[in-house]
């Protein structure tokens, strides 16, 4: 779904409309490299900002968290509560220390 064909429009206060995509450039190592495009629509001005990503499954997080001083309370996979599964797209963690 990080592709220029996924655009979205939106409208900014200040700088009017704004279109938006990403595009990954790269997957190694359980990393992905992308850039997010911002195309200003009155100027005609793109700014790219590269970033990128390390997606770690629950497992993972849980020793992270555990190595932080932190206990893993409840995991989610969406910020509407939905339990994580395949197709969910995000990770939720609630944990306290």
């Amino acid at each position: 779904r990080w592709t220029a064909g996924a655009r979205r429009t939106y409208d900014d206060p200040a700088a009017g409309p704004v279109e938006v995509w990403a595009e990954v450039s790269a997957v190694r190592d359980g990393v992905v490299s992308y850039d997010n495009h911002y195309a200003f629509v009155a100027t005609g001005e793109e700014v790219v900002s590269p970033t990128q990503l390390r997606f770690r499954s629950i497992d993972e997080l849980t020793v992270s968290l555990a190595q932080a001083g932190f206990v893993l309370e409840q995991v989610y996979g969406g910020w509407d509560r939905r339990p994580p599964g395949p197709g969910t797209g995000e990770l939720v963690v609630v944990a306290v220390r």
